[in-house]
């Protein structure tokens, strides 16, 4: 088994995420960040690999640039991006892709993962 290294939440901005614990909070509820470790008493860490993967998407996601449709899909506790040809613009979450699409009454691809 390869060796695991959890990050205290005041570690993140060593690594480029600069969000307040409310914030990464709220991200955590949607689906949209890697959710916390508990470790102890009111204390939690972020696994590095995770949030590393996290940091990847967003760099690959902006490498993309001209792919109409932008899904960030958490699998095995990874984020990856996955690419849509019939969406109307770049989108950060899969529920925020599943929303517009419900908005224009259509299924998107996020509707389905």
């Amino acid at each position: 088994m390869a060796k695991r290294r959890l990050l205290p939440y005041e570690s993140l901005s060593n690594k480029g995420v600069p969000y307040s614990k409310q914030h990464l909070r709220r991200l955590e509820e949607a689906g949209e960040f890697p959710r916390r470790v508990p470790v102890g008493a009111g204390r939690y860490g972020y696994v590095e690999d995770e949030v590393d993967a996290w940091l990847d998407a967003r760099i690959a996601a902006r490498d993309v640039g001209a792919a109409s449709e932008i899904v960030q899909r958490e699998e095995d506790g990874l984020f990856q991006i996955g690419l849509c040809d019939d969406a109307p613009g770049p989108f950060e979450s899969r529920k925020h892709a599943a929303d517009v699409a419900a908005r224009e009454g259509r299924t998107s691809d996020a509707d389905t993962a």
